[in-house]
């Protein structure tokens, strides 16, 4: 049966989710693995990604969104009753850090999408800019998926 285009989106992120750690090759060879892995031409990679920059930044907003997951449960869950004495603001800090909202995982992947954008002639500055700036511009659309053009 012919996966859709979200079943494939999704399981090429969580493939590059899973190889991101501990790649060591550059971010056409990261593609290319991918595409192999998944199954997929170059052209059905293409209309998933446009652009290898784009996986980076499809695999940077599904971290991001697993961390804001993490501090929307801390949050919700907090009880400022279990803890006494404390000042407020002190005693939801240490529940939202015991969240855990970037594990050790997720921060080697975030070197690694900085490494390869990198590798590809951006400044990290530009990478930065322009993650923040989609992902400012798909929540101002009311988007939950990632927007994969610049605004």
């Amino acid at each position: 049966m012919e996966r859709t285009h979200d079943e494939r989106t999704s399981r090429v992120i969580t493939m590059a989710w899973i190889l991101l750690p501990t790649w060591d090759g550059s971010l056409p060879a990261l593609t290319a693995e991918l595409r192999r892995e998944a199954g997929l031409t170059d052209g059905a990679f293409r209309t998933l990604f446009p652009g290898d920059r784009d996986l980076l930044h499809a695999v940077d907003h599904e971290l991001l969104e697993e961390c804001a997951q993490r501090v929307r449960s801390a949050a919700e869950s907090f009880d400022p009753q279990a803890h006494p004495g404390e000042a407020p603001e002190v005693a939801i800090s240490a529940a939202l850090a015991q969240a855990r909202p970037l594990d050790w995982s997720s921060l080697t992947i975030r070197l690694r999408e900085r490494q390869l954008a990198a590798s590809t002639g951006a400044r990290s500055e530009d990478v930065i800019e322009w993650a923040v700036g989609t992902q400012l511009s798909s929540a101002a659309r009311g988007n939950s998926a990632p927007t994969l053009t610049r605004s």
